[in-house]
């Protein structure tokens, strides 16, 4: 048997993130372009979180929204931190949510706003970034040019293109 070394990367990328191959895993993480080619997939177990950080284009401030996998094509909001108040950015708790204050950050939580999908803008500002597990893993600009839409799901592993709709 000939082990490669772009097996041997995937397979200590797998060991240190604690992911498992797309064979054992529950779902799949995809994002894909407006014409439906998959720029992006991981494989990812219910329970991970993943994020997408950017830049707020006003407050010019770090913004970054967890997202937990919770089902092979569900995934959650669960918290958004940020470190200035901004337009669009949330300045008091809803109910059942919790809003704390530390290191100089705001961290509110207690979202769970379901998904199936989402759809972004990738911003010229913004330099959005997903983070899996909060491991930074791709800069979505060199998926998809600035003002270009990605979409982002969860799905069934293994990755299949078309499932994601």
């Amino acid at each position: 048997m000939k082990i490669t070394l772009p097996a041997i990367l995937l397979s200590v990328f797998f060991a240190f993130t604690g992911m498992s191959s797309s064979a054992e895993s529950e779902a799949v993480l995809i994002l894909k372009n407006r014409a439906g080619q998959v720029l992006f997939s991981r494989p990812v177990r219910i329970g991970n979180s993943f994020s997408i950080v950017f830049i707020h284009s006003l407050a010019l401030s770090r913004v970054e929204e967890v997202y937990e996998v919770a089902g092979p094509e569900e995934f959650r909001l669960r918290e958004t931190i940020y470190e200035d108040f901004g337009a669009g950015l949330p300045h008091e708790e809803s109910p059942g949510q919790r809003m704390e204050f530390a290191n100089g950050r705001i961290r509110l939580g207690g979202y769970s706003t379901r998904f199936d999908e989402l759809y972004l803008r990738v911003g010229h500002i913004a330099d959005h970034r997903l983070a899996i597990n909060g491991s930074e893993i791709v800069h979505l600009a060199d998926l998809e040019r600035p003002g270009g839409e990605i979409r982002l799901c969860v799905i069934r592993g293994p990755p299949e293109p078309a499932a994601c709709r």
